[in-house]
Protein backbone atom coordinates (compact mmCIF):
# COMPACT_ATOMS: atom_id res chain seq x y z
CA UNK A 1 0.00 0.00 0.00
CA UNK A 2 1.43 3.36 -0.99
CA UNK A 3 1.34 5.99 1.72
CA UNK A 4 0.37 5.53 5.34
CA UNK A 5 -3.15 6.75 6.14
CA UNK A 6 -2.58 6.41 9.87
CA UNK A 7 -1.50 9.50 11.78
CA UNK A 8 0.27 9.26 15.13
CA UNK A 9 -1.46 10.98 18.06
CA UNK A 10 0.37 14.09 19.31
CA UNK A 11 0.53 12.76 22.87
CA UNK A 12 -0.95 10.11 25.15
CA UNK A 13 -4.03 12.22 25.88
CA UNK A 14 -5.28 12.61 22.30
CA UNK A 15 -6.28 10.52 19.31
CA UNK A 16 -6.13 11.64 15.69
CA UNK A 17 -9.28 11.42 13.57
CA UNK A 18 -8.96 11.74 9.81
CA UNK A 19 -12.04 13.26 8.21
CA UNK A 20 -12.48 13.10 4.42
CA UNK A 21 -13.16 16.29 2.49
CA UNK A 22 -14.45 16.38 -1.08
CA UNK A 23 -15.23 19.37 -3.30
CA UNK A 24 -14.59 21.69 -0.39
CA UNK A 25 -17.18 20.00 1.83
CA UNK A 26 -16.64 17.82 4.85
CA UNK A 27 -18.43 14.54 4.19
CA UNK A 28 -20.64 13.09 6.86
CA UNK A 29 -23.33 13.99 9.30
CA UNK A 30 -23.66 16.25 12.28
CA UNK A 31 -22.74 15.59 15.85
CA UNK A 32 -19.83 15.94 18.24
CA UNK A 33 -17.17 15.11 15.66
CA UNK A 34 -18.43 17.69 13.17
CA UNK A 35 -18.57 20.32 15.90
CA UNK A 36 -15.05 19.40 16.96
CA UNK A 37 -13.75 19.47 13.39
CA UNK A 38 -15.27 22.88 12.73
CA UNK A 39 -13.79 24.20 15.97
CA UNK A 40 -10.36 22.85 15.12
CA UNK A 41 -10.49 24.42 11.66
CA UNK A 42 -11.46 27.76 13.18
CA UNK A 43 -8.64 27.42 15.70
CA UNK A 44 -6.26 26.56 12.84
CA UNK A 45 -5.16 23.38 14.58
CA UNK A 46 -6.47 21.10 11.83
CA UNK A 47 -4.06 19.97 9.14
CA UNK A 48 -4.95 19.33 5.50
CA UNK A 49 -3.42 16.19 4.04
CA UNK A 50 -3.56 14.84 0.51
CA UNK A 51 -5.35 11.50 0.67
CA UNK A 52 -5.86 11.05 -3.07
CA UNK A 53 -4.24 7.61 -2.94
CA UNK A 54 -6.82 6.46 -0.43
CA UNK A 55 -9.94 8.44 -1.31
CA UNK A 56 -11.65 10.09 -4.25
CA UNK A 57 -9.46 11.77 -6.84
CA UNK A 58 -8.96 15.35 -5.77
CA UNK A 59 -10.23 14.74 -2.26
CA UNK A 60 -8.38 15.70 0.86
CA UNK A 61 -8.60 14.85 4.51
CA UNK A 62 -8.47 16.90 7.67
CA UNK A 63 -6.60 15.26 10.53
CA UNK A 64 -7.45 16.56 13.98
CA UNK A 65 -6.44 15.59 17.51
CA UNK A 66 -9.35 14.50 19.70
CA UNK A 67 -8.64 14.41 23.46
CA UNK A 68 -9.69 11.12 24.98
CA UNK A 69 -12.08 12.82 27.40
CA UNK A 70 -14.04 14.14 24.37
CA UNK A 71 -14.67 10.66 22.96
CA UNK A 72 -18.26 9.65 23.81
CA UNK A 73 -18.75 6.35 25.60
CA UNK A 74 -21.81 4.15 25.92
CA UNK A 75 -23.12 2.53 29.07
CA UNK A 76 -21.90 -1.04 28.65
CA UNK A 77 -18.48 -0.61 27.12
CA UNK A 78 -16.22 2.19 26.05
CA UNK A 79 -15.70 3.19 22.46
CA UNK A 80 -12.10 2.06 22.89
CA UNK A 81 -13.20 -1.40 24.02
CA UNK A 82 -15.13 -1.73 20.77
CA UNK A 83 -12.02 -0.44 18.96
CA UNK A 84 -14.08 1.82 16.72
CA UNK A 85 -15.56 5.28 16.69
CA UNK A 86 -18.03 6.93 14.39
CA UNK A 87 -16.41 9.91 12.68
CA UNK A 88 -18.86 12.04 10.69
CA UNK A 89 -20.89 8.99 9.81
CA UNK A 90 -17.97 6.80 8.72
CA UNK A 91 -16.46 3.88 10.56
CA UNK A 92 -13.07 4.67 12.00
CA UNK A 93 -10.94 2.12 13.78
CA UNK A 94 -8.39 2.45 16.51
CA UNK A 95 -5.32 0.51 15.45
CA UNK A 96 -2.36 0.40 17.83
CA UNK A 97 -3.52 3.59 19.48
CA UNK A 98 -4.20 5.36 16.20
CA UNK A 99 -7.49 6.24 14.53
CA UNK A 100 -8.11 5.36 10.92
CA UNK A 101 -11.05 5.72 8.54
CA UNK A 102 -12.29 2.57 6.82
CA UNK A 103 -12.37 3.61 3.16
CA UNK A 104 -15.03 1.03 2.28
CA UNK A 105 -17.52 3.02 4.32
CA UNK A 106 -16.91 6.37 2.62
CA UNK A 107 -20.08 7.40 0.81
CA UNK A 108 -19.87 9.53 -2.30
CA UNK A 109 -22.49 12.17 -1.60
CA UNK A 110 -22.64 13.38 -5.21
CA UNK A 111 -24.22 10.24 -6.63
CA UNK A 112 -25.00 8.34 -3.42
CA UNK A 113 -22.82 5.37 -4.34
CA UNK A 114 -20.47 3.65 -1.92
CA UNK A 115 -16.88 3.49 -3.00
CA UNK A 116 -15.55 -0.02 -2.65
CA UNK A 117 -11.91 -0.66 -2.00
CA UNK A 118 -10.07 -3.86 -2.81
CA UNK A 119 -7.81 -3.37 0.15
CA UNK A 120 -8.72 -2.24 3.61
CA UNK A 121 -6.74 0.76 4.80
Amino acid sequence: MNGDPIVEPPDEDAWWVTVPVYAGLILGGSGWVMEYVIGEIQNRRATIEDKSQHMLKGSRAISIPVPTHDIPRDDDETIFDRAEIIATGFLAEIVNGRVLIDEKRIAIFKNRRVRRSKERL
